[in-house]
């Protein structure tokens, strides 16, 4: 993560564009991450549309980073539950989305300003008994989203919990909006 933070705020990060299978990317991730859920006793459900595209133009790579950052913090900081992925289709706005929910601790209006923040952590205490790293997962997300032309916001949910919808451009064939 150091190494790709200095990467971004050197702007020596370009995106490797590449045509991605989602449902073989999407197959591969939840394998990755399931054995982490199932250690907590969380369900990981994760889920397609079926009007999103087989293919997918995208940086393969950073979009790996992109998910698994997500997924890692949903399944660190949900203590029972689950931790939702959904895959979907913004055909009005031409975007296909990533959204990655969960039901665990949430996040204050405060913690939602500055999540993004380079070095910052919800609890930047040094007796953290479950948050681990430096807080610049979140910060390389938003970064590796906005130079793939995407956006990113995070909002509570109902019942607790919080979720992540990223849009990402799209044309009707999948290539990427440059």
């Amino acid at each position: 993560n150091l190494l790709d933070a200095a990467q971004l705020n050197r702007h020596q990060s370009t995106p490797s564009w590449n045509k991605a299978n989602i449902q073989a990317w999407i197959s591969e991730r939840k394998t990755f991450f399931e054995p982490l859920a199932q250690k907590k006793d969380l369900d990981l459900l994760v889920t397609v549309e079926k009007e999103v595209p087989p293919e997918i133009t995208t940086d393969e790579n950073w979009l790996n980073q992109i998910f698994n950052n997500l997924v890692d913090n949903a399944i660190k900081f949900t203590a029972q539950g689950s931790v939702t992925v959904k895959i979907a289709c913004a055909k009005e706005r031409n975007e296909w989305q990533l959204i990655v929910a969960d039901s665990g601790i949430g996040l204050s209006k405060e913690h939602r300003q500055q999540i993004f923040e380079p070095c910052w952590q919800v609890d930047g205490s040094s007796n953290r008994s479950f948050n681990r790293g430096i807080g610049l997962g979140l910060s390389i997300v938003k970064q590796r989203v906005e130079l793939l032309g995407g956006t990113i916001e995070v909002r509570n949910q109902h019942g607790g919990g919080a979720l992540f919808q990223i849009n990402f451009p799209m044309k009707p064939n999948g290539e990427p909006v440059l």
